[in-house]
């Protein structure tokens, strides 16, 4: 597999086409109609924000892009291309609304290497090339902040990460549950 690693999505797939065959190749056509359909959901449903845009300093997310453009409660989403196979959307996590110049700890995640945490705005620029700052429209401030304390309440730091959880449970994690919302409380 390392000669797949430092390739374009277009040679990836040409690749693994060869070496699983056509049935792998229909799968992931399927997979990226529904990112797409996906995709165009979220750009009609939310405000976004790229780290890309204007904000002086290259494609780093910094303390100052949450202070300027976020609110507790609002997704982040970090791209990193060529690092994984989901899709150029590749971690998640949830603003704590908590930025300064001395607290820069401040994205409630998941990671397979440690669970539930909170990453800085270091590491997000370091394993991100872009990073979208997402706001949910018709949400007030004290909605999102809300929904952000939900989660944190459940989702406890260190607790067990991994993709074959349910949605819906509050047991184990991924990153992109922690900002959905789609937990049930007993």
């Amino acid at each position: 597999m390392k000669e797949i690693e430092n390739t374009t999505s277009e040679e990836k797939r040409n690749k693994l086409q060869l070496k699983y065959g056509t049935e792998l190749n229909k799968k992931m056509i399927i997979v990226e109609e529904r990112l797409g359909k996906i995709n165009s959901i979220l750009r009609k449903n939310m405000n976004t924000h790229s780290t890309d845009q204007g904000a002086g300093d290259g494609n780093s997310l910094t303390y100052k892009h949450l202070v300027n453009f976020a609110v507790k409660g609002d997704i982040l989403l970090g791209d990193n291309k060529g690092k994984a196979i989901q899709g150029p959307i590749n971690h998640a996590g949830i603003y704590n609304g908590k930025a300064s110049k001395i607290n820069r700890n401040v994205i409630l995640s998941a990671q397979t290497y440690s669970g539930v945490l909170i990453e800085s705005t270091k590491q997000w620029s370091e394993d991100n090339d872009f990073v979208y700052i997402l706001t949910v429209k018709n949400l007030s401030d004290k909605e999102k902040a809300e929904a952000y304390d939900t989660v944190a309440a459940v989702a406890e730091i260190g607790e067990n990460y991994t993709v074959w959880t349910l949605k819906y449970t509050t047991e184990d994690w991924y990153c992109s549950k922690i900002p959905s919302g789609r937990i049930t409380l007993n």
